[in-house]
């Protein structure tokens, strides 16, 4: 089945990526943000104020990680198994191009959404269970859209990258000269409505006196998910195009 070959060869980045990210962001929560004050606060004397900050921290360096996750889950593809010597036996399957790659990209989506949910399931728990704090689902689902989203159009990013470059090894070095082409724009003034990375840590739109997510960017959010998709068309017409 096409979707289990999608998940062999990105099963060992997506597993190694998931448990890092749920490892950390769980750390981060037990260890109540070391170095700005929340390991001198009891386990039991959060407030919704300081929960609420706790998870803005957890979710900016989630950020991070995700963003580096999703590169890699999209490095795979025809031109990769062609850079290897495997192209054919790919191709000679009684599928077509656009089955093999949309395959590939449902997959890819299912592991960015789990890469995404997953830590804050696990900070949710902690919060939950062992601090029994409440859970304040609405700033959380207000955190998690952000870095879902963006993590879609890196994605598709990567899957365009990958169908339009050859190579092992050069696909995922021109990917993550994007990324940090990105990450450089959020230090530029002139870039700074361009970058990608600072929408996903929101970090204009969260009032640093009560850490509650004002002026959500919906509209940005749903630019990520329209760049995705024509991103996804872009590569799928390049693969039917390619000569192999």
């Amino acid at each position: 089945m096409l979707w289990y070959k999608a998940w062999l060869e990105t099963r060992w980045r997506f597993l190694l990526c998931l448990g890092g990210l749920v490892f950390f962001c769980g750390f981060f929560v037990l260890d109540r943000g070391t170095g700005d004050g929340f390991s001198r606060l009891p386990a039991f004397a959060f407030g919704l104020r300081e929960e609420r900050r706790l998870l803005f921290f957890a979710q900016q360096w989630q950020v991070g990680l995700t963003t580096i996750a999703a590169i890699l889950l999209g490095m795979a593809g025809l031109l990769r198994e062609r850079a290897i010597g495997v192209t054919l036996f790919t191709l000679a399957l009684p599928v077509s191009r656009t089955q093999l790659v949309l395959s590939r990209v449902a997959v890819g989506f299912a592991e960015v959404l789990a890469l995404t949910l997953s830590p804050w399931v696990a900070m949710l728990a902690l919060l939950s269970i062992y601090m029994r704090q409440p859970i304040p689902l609405v700033h959380v689902c207000l955190l998690v859209l952000p870095v879902l989203s963006g993590g879609l159009l890196l994605f598709g990013m990567s899957i365009l990258v990958s169908s339009l470059i050859e190579g092992e090894y050069t696909a995922p070095v021109v990917a993550f000269g994007i990324l940090i082409l990105n990450l450089y724009g959020t230090i530029v003034d002139r870039l700074r409505a361009l970058s990608l990375v600072r929408f996903m840590r929101l970090q204009e739109y969260v009032d640093r006196q009560t850490w509650v997510v004002s002026n959500f960017p919906w509209a940005s959010v749903a630019i990520c998910l329209i760049g995705t998709v024509v991103l996804i068309a872009i590569s799928t017409s390049t693969i039917q195009k390619r000569d192999f």
